[in-house]
């Protein structure tokens, strides 16, 4: 394209415009077809070099005419946006003078600031933009049109640097001494315009925002770009913060990436005592208790320090206690010892009460036990036992008090007997600590054991005295079987009934031998027959019975191994006293039939070994057998 396309454009779209518009001054002043600064060929060269014959680039299709500054039919892979695709940029737009009373001009702003510069004004009666006074400053010459840079295979000549420094756009058109275009209007052609100086390194580079650090030490600057020795040196005048300490506040203060990393929890309170910190953690941006704690309490006596000042049991007041009655009263504190609360009040030991009004022995009672009556000589006097005299005067007594005026008087009422003639009686009768004496013995008798026999063998002077002609008893071991063994008058004394009976076969002994709680069993007792004498039956010509005994026909119940008489558990009613005598003890006691006792005990006893017989009103009782 020659130097003088531009105008060439403006005077074509100025013609078209002057069909469009007839009382436009601008299309009235170029109806030549901008011929007159312009080749001839202006058109030609647009359509058949530049345009490459694509008409559709600036023209409207209908009519072909007239040809619009900023709209076309659009040429093939163009926009439809006329002559403006190289003669204008949307830069260039202006909305009007500072008063707002002329309207918004179009695209093209620079290609009708080029026609004024070229003393071509009559624009200006439309677009304000056209005068330099308007102080609207089109974009620099080298700021592309839409079309420039994008020859592509449909339209290969379509030039590509406003600013033509090899002089390539020039394509013999007037003014061919001017290079290029002149698409910021300021008359000033190609590498000349100073827009078009030599680009350097850094031509073309954009700023761009940039970022720098993490988190608190973020920041953000630009993207630089500094020519160094004919090079681009590229930079950044982004420069993060200097990082601060971790603190609990959702933040990253120090910088590493990580928000509140690192910070140790917080511990409220002291772990003095029983006092427990509350512990929070930082969690979220800020601290969250993660343990509840425990605060101070009021000291108490348990051997732990609750108020937590770091001693134990301390400011616990001591109070006053009081122990013991009497003389024995005390006062004490309580206090807290070793955890507990102690009374140290120890009461007094009790005395002896006395007449003085206190309670001396400390039972809570003044003066009792008769301590305030008047003591007798004689109050204290223990009774003893005394002797006196000897012989057959010995005797004993007691010793006495009496209170004379207060004082005591101790006397004997032990009394001697009165003596007697001295008799041979190994005593001392007449009291004078000798025996016999004075040949009361003459001639002399020598004691021994009374017997049964009309003499005075004790020399006692009484003959055959105590019993000793009843049936004789020959001493023997008592033993558990109803009877006085030992001739003592009592019968199975000395517990020998009390041990476990010990079984044995039983015999005819009145006994009960084996221990079954029966005596004599088992015909044990029974008669043995005599010669030619078949059983049991009793022969009134027999000398001798069945029992051993010369037994009378009438006894005929046998009990015990012996012969009895029916009616025998009534002897003292049924005539038993007739033979054995009145009091059944045989012959001595005017009987002629053999003592009852001899089995049965010494006494008559419904208990005694043996058949039992019932007492009657005239029998004797005596002991129960402790059988």
């Amino acid at each position: 394209m020659k130097r003088a396309s531009v105008l060439s454009i403006c005077i074509v779209t100025l013609a078209a415009f002057l069909a469009w518009a007839p009382n436009s001054v601008a299309f009235e002043a170029y109806a030549d077809g901008c011929t007159n600064c312009h080749s001839s060929t202006v058109h030609g060269d647009h359509r058949t070099v530049i345009l490459s014959s694509d008409c559709n680039a600036c023209h409207v299709p209908s009519g072909r005419s007239p040809v619009f500054l900023n709209r076309s039919a659009g040429g093939n892979g163009l926009a439809p946006i006329g002559c403006v695709g190289c003669h204008g940029r949307a830069e260039d737009r202006f909305s009007g003078d500072a008063t707002g009373n002329n309207p918004p001009s179009g695209d093209g702003a620079g290609l009708r600031r080029h026609h004024w510069n070229a003393g071509q004004t009559g624009c200006v009666n439309c677009h304000d933009d056209s005068d330099p006074a308007s102080n609207f400053v089109p974009v620099g010459e080298h700021v592309l049109p839409p079309f420039y840079a994008n020859p592509g295979a449909n339209h290969p000549n379509i030039p590509s640097d406003p600013c033509s420094p090899n002089g390539e756009e020039e394509f013999g058109y007037n003014f061919e001494s001017a290079p290029g275009l002149d698409n910021d209007g300021d008359g000033v052609y190609g590498p000349v315009d100073s827009d078009c100086v030599q680009a350097g390194p850094c031509d073309g580079f954009v700023a761009e925002p940039t970022a720098c650090g993490v988190g608190e030490c973020s920041s953000t600057g630009t993207s630089t770009c500094t020519e160094v020795n004919g090079e681009a040196v590229f930079g950044d005048t982004c420069t993060p913060s200097a990082g601060s300490t971790e603190i609990c506040d959702g933040l990253d203060n120090d910088c590493d990436g990580t928000p509140d990393d690192g910070i140790a929890d917080m511990f409220t309170g002291t772990d003095v005592g029983e006092c427990r910190a509350e512990v929070s953690s930082c969690t979220g941006g800020s601290f969250q208790v993660v343990q509840s704690g425990i605060g101070s309490q009021p000291e108490v006596c348990d051997g732990l320090d609750n108020d937590c000042d770091g001693q134990v049991d301390n400011g616990i007041a001591a109070t006053p206690t009081t122990c013991g009655t009497g003389d024995c009263a005390a006062t004490g504190q309580l206090a807290c010892v070793n955890g507990g609360m102690v009374d140290n009040c120890t009461q007094g030991a009790p005395g002896v009460e006395t007449c003085d009004q206190q309670d001396n022995n400390c039972n809570g009672a003044i003066d009792e036990g008769d301590v305030c009556v008047t003591i007798g000589a004689c109050d204290t006097f223990t009774e003893e036992v005394t002797t006196c005299g000897t012989g057959e005067c010995a005797a004993t007594g007691m010793t006495t008090c009496t209170d004379v005026v207060g004082q005591p008087l101790i006397g004997d009422s032990c009394a001697p007997g009165t003596p007697s003639a001295e008799i041979c009686d190994q005593l001392d009768n007449d009291c004078d600590g000798a025996v016999d004496e004075g040949g009361v013995c003459d001639p002399v008798c020598v004691p021994a054991a009374e017997v049964c026999d009309g003499i005075d063998n004790d020399c006692d002077g009484v003959v055959d005295e105590d019993g000793v002609c009843d049936p004789v008893c020959v001493p023997a071991d008592e033993v558990c079987d109803g009877i006085d063994n030992n001739c003592d008058g009592m019968v199975d004394e000395g517990g020998v009934c009390d041990p476990v009976c010990v079984p044995t076969a039983e015999v005819c002994d009145g006994i009960d031998n084996n221990c079954d709680g029966m005596v004599d069993e088992g015909d044990v007792c029974a008669p043995t027959p005599g010669p030619g004498d078949e059983d049991d039956s009793h022969d009134s010509d027999d000398e001798v019975d069945d029992d051993g005994f010369n037994s009378p026909p009438s006894h005929t119940d046998m009990e015990g191994g012996f012969l009895h008489a029916p009616g025998k558990d009534k002897p003292f009613s049924n005539s038993c006293t007739d033979c054995h005598g009145s009091k059944l003890t045989g012959p001595d006691s005017g009987g002629f039939a053999p003592s009852c006792f001899t089995c049965h005990g010494k006494e008559w006893d419904e208990d005694a070994p043996g058949p039992k017989h019932d007492r009657d009103d005239r029998g004797k009782g005596g002991k129960r057998s402790r059988r």
